[in-house]
């Protein structure tokens, strides 16, 4: 899934200028920006036009891994000066270049001809050599090899500090979220426990059905309320876990049995697949509310009728590592931008049906807390399918914070 969009740029290099002066201007971009913001997206379109101007290519493109899940941001600059921003998810590290190469054509649906013998490919990394993104430059000119060495470096170094500069402002955006659920939390459960009490007093001597369920149902939104609040303060201040070796298929029949009534009335059959052997190591009370969550995604989403599956299975480079979860249904799945920030709690454009406005993103935040991970494998029209990699043993303590 692709999703294309631009923004504004920086400043662009000119064609006449020579290789040494592109590395001048880009460095200076580093050197006059000092300790400000610089905006990821800008800065992504700016370091592709430098490249693309700098070895004449029909295309660069330059990929960093989103903070929220397993996509990329892409900025992508062309030789007829046509410069694009997309979202995408890309293969990893370890695909061949023909497999990345297959995708990006499909990304850009542009007529770049995304070939081995006319394409470089690098990984852009932190100086400790770790990993962030890549740089795809097709049919340029080659650099000198210290030109093309000093170039990669301050794209490598720009896009650092621009991701830890995001990372810096997502901890802040999170930290402040938090102080607010807190507050709120405290200034709006007074009030709703006050509802909620008075709507329990009045439905004991009430017997006329019609108000007895409108009773009921202002009964609920207030408890909503509540745990709307609480996904918030879930999300963006999450409780250490406290993991242990757990019985999954245990699991599943406990959280299964909560939805025997919503999917009787819906008409649903959920079918669960779980071997007596398979093992999680989790928090039981935060796997409890990763299930819950995506089955109540699932139930809402789901058209009358249809089914809904729960499938657990080992696996890992040895057998037991790792605890395969996949939840899928059949209802009309997430359109393409919702599902790229699926995980994203700043996302304001959440669609309808698909439970509270925190909830996959509560489920990530438990998931990677664990040391797991969690993707999406989204089919608009046919139904969304949730993948949970999951530790099946004891993880280092430091995977848990």
């Amino acid at each position: 899934m692709t999703v294309a969009r631009r923004t504004e740029r920086l400043p662009l290099p000119t064609e006449d200028r020579p290789v040494g002066e592109q590395l001048e201007r880009l460095v200076w971009t580093a050197v006059i920006q000092g300790d400000a913001i610089v905006e990821l997206d800008r800065l992504l379109e700016h370091l592709v036009c430098a490249w693309q101007v700098a070895t004449d290519a029909a295309c660069v493109l330059i990929a960093v891994r989103s903070e929220w899940g397993p996509f990329h941001r892409i900025a992508a600059a062309y030789g007829n000066e046509h410069v694009a921003l997309y979202e995408s998810r890309l293969p990893d590290s370890a695909a061949s270049d023909d497999d990345l190469y297959d995708v990006l054509s499909r990304i850009t649906g542009s007529d770049v001809a995304f070939r081995s013998g006319n394409t470089m490919r690098r990984t852009l990394g932190t100086p400790a050599d770790v990993s962030f993104g890549m740089l795809i430059v097709v049919g340029g000119d080659p650099l000198p090899d210290e030109a093309d060495r000093r170039l990669r470096e301050a794209t490598s170094a720009l896009l650092n500090r621009a991701l830890s500069q995001d990372r810096l402002l997502r901890d802040a955006k999170l930290e402040s979220l938090a102080e607010f659920a807190a507050g709120a939390g405290h200034e709006i459960n007074n009030p709703l426990a006050a509802i909620s009490g008075r709507v329990q007093l009045l439905l004991r001597g009430e017997q006329d059905p019609e108000r007895r369920r409108h009773l009921a149902t202002i009964g609920a939104q207030a408890l909503r309320i509540r745990d709307m609040i609480g996904d918030v303060m879930l999300f963006a201040r999450p409780p250490l876990p406290q993991p242990q070796v757990l019985n999954l298929a245990e699991v599943f029949r406990s959280v299964v049995s909560k939805f025997d009534e919503s999917c009787a009335v819906r008409q649903l059959t959920l079918r669960c697949d779980c071997a007596s052997e398979v093992r999680v190591w989790a928090d039981e009370t935060q796997l409890d509310v990763v299930l819950s969550q995506l089955i109540r995604n699932a139930v809402e989403a789901s058209p009358q009728g249809s089914t809904i599956r729960m499938v657990a299975s080992f696996k890992g480079a040895s057998a037991g590592e790792w605890t395969q979860i996949i939840i899928s249904d059949e209802g009309t799945g997430l359109a393409k931008e919702a599902a790229i920030h699926a995980f994203d709690p700043f996302y304001s454009g959440r669609q309808a049906g698909r439970g509270l406005g925190f909830g996959l993103s509560k489920c990530w935040r438990i998931v990677t807390n664990h040391g797991g991970s969690m993707e999406l494998a989204n089919q608009p029209d046919r139904g969304l399918t949730v993948l949970i990699r999951w530790p099946a043993m004891e993880q280092p303590h430091e995977t848990l914070e």
